[in-house]
């Protein structure tokens, strides 16, 4: 679903090889309005309710205070 997102670029999964159960989920966007613009669309809500509900029950968002953006200044 998000894939088909105007601007949404890739998603990645990260696995702590340190902390285990930690995970990352890493996504690009063409831009921040892009972003926030599926943030709040009506797809948005759909697509979580995909996830499996143990794992659902698992994540926490205590770190979404350190949500970033960042612009690729190298390749």
């Amino acid at each position: 679903m998000v894939d088909q997102a105007p601007g949404f670029v890739d998603l990645e999964v990260w696995c702590s090889d340190r902390e285990p159960g930690e995970v990352i989920m890493v996504s690009r966007w063409r831009d921040r309005a892009a972003f926030r613009d599926y943030m709040r669309s009506a797809e948005h809500a759909p697509s979580h309710a995909r996830i499996d509900l143990d794992l659902d029950a698992a994540i926490t968002l205590d770190r979404l205070e350190h949500l970033r953006t960042y612009d690729v200044v190298a390749r």
